[in-house]
């Protein structure tokens, strides 16, 4: 496990961790039940004499979902690109050594890539996915400039794909929040 991978793990779990402390509430009144956001696990919120109760239902969805996302983060992470990686792979080693220069560039890109790809799962409220292209723009950017073709172009799309997917389902939602 590199140290990606363990970086995806400690989110994930210290997400699921937060959101046992702050979990979803809900009301009933008679018949009908009313979430009511979210609250404190010690002080749950109080409505007159009724208190609020934990929406488990809602809870473990929101579990699962961060689960799934922090397993394929893992999964797609095992083979994010390292400079021993590329070292390592022969036919990469045979037609290029690269220098000083191109180095650190390959790491700036890398680095861009890794915040992006980060980004596009993680959305924000489209937020996320705005970075993420603005990260996917810059590696593409920065890629041009090496004198060998970058070995992991499908990162760069991969940006700008799921991010653009995520701008467009978020940000009309969020722009008509914002107009109502």
């Amino acid at each position: 496990m590199n140290k990606y991978q363990k970086l995806a793990i400690m989110m994930g779990g210290s997400i699921i961790l937060l959101m046992l402390l702050f979990p979803p509430y809900y009301v009933k009144y008679g018949s009908v039940i009313e979430n009511v956001g979210y609250g404190f696990i010690l002080n749950p919120p109080k409505f007159g004499s009724i208190k609020a109760m934990v929406n488990t239902k809602m809870l473990m969805t929101q579990w699962i979902g961060v689960l799934i996302l922090t397993s394929l983060l893992v999964i797609v992470l095992k083979d994010w690109p390292t400079r021993k990686k590329l070292q390592s792979d022969t036919h990469y080693s045979q037609t290029h050594i690269p220098n000083g220069i191109e180095q650190i560039l390959e790491k700036r890109i890398n680095n861009y890539l890794k915040w992006g790809f980060v980004f596009s799962l993680v959305w924000m409220f489209g937020l996320g996915s705005a970075i993420s292209i603005f990260c996917g723009w810059k590696a593409q950017r920065l890629s041009k400039q090496l004198s060998y073709p970058y070995p992991f172009r499908w990162v760069i799309w991969w940006c700008y794909i799921v991010g653009g997917a995520g701008i467009l389902l978020f940000w009309p939602i969020w722009i008509k929040g914002i107009l109502q």
